[in-house]
């Protein structure tokens, strides 16, 4: 698994992961989200590039974005992905299918 991080000035984080996970690899993801993530920044987590996820991983990521309460934005193409993740308990998550869409101002 690769994980790559980058600020765009103070408009958000982007962490992209890529290649294979699993719960144990995706919670230290997570946490330094959590380590670095500010109030007024939202963080966009980009998985388009997760080729395989474990089923812990699943929960645990649906689990995370559900407490995050619309701080952490994710991002996947991938209608599969949608659905797995919908699967899992994710129906009222939002995917956004770009980095750009996620990047765009919230409306409540």
């Amino acid at each position: 698994m690769a994980v790559t991080v980058r600020q765009l000035q103070s408009r958000a984080t982007i962490v992209t992961v890529e290649g294979v996970s699993d719960a144990s690899l995706l919670r230290d993801v997570l946490d330094a989200i959590d380590q670095g993530a500010t109030d007024n920044v939202p963080v966009v987590l980009d998985i388009d590039d997760l080729l395989l996820l474990n089923r812990a991983g699943i929960g645990l990521l649906v689990a995370y974005l559900d407490a995050a309460n619309r701080r952490v934005r994710l991002v996947s193409s991938r209608l599969s992905a949608r659905r797995i993740l919908r699967r899992y308990g994710a129906s009222s998550l939002h995917v956004y299918p770009t980095v750009e869409q996620a990047l765009r101002p919230m409306t409540v």
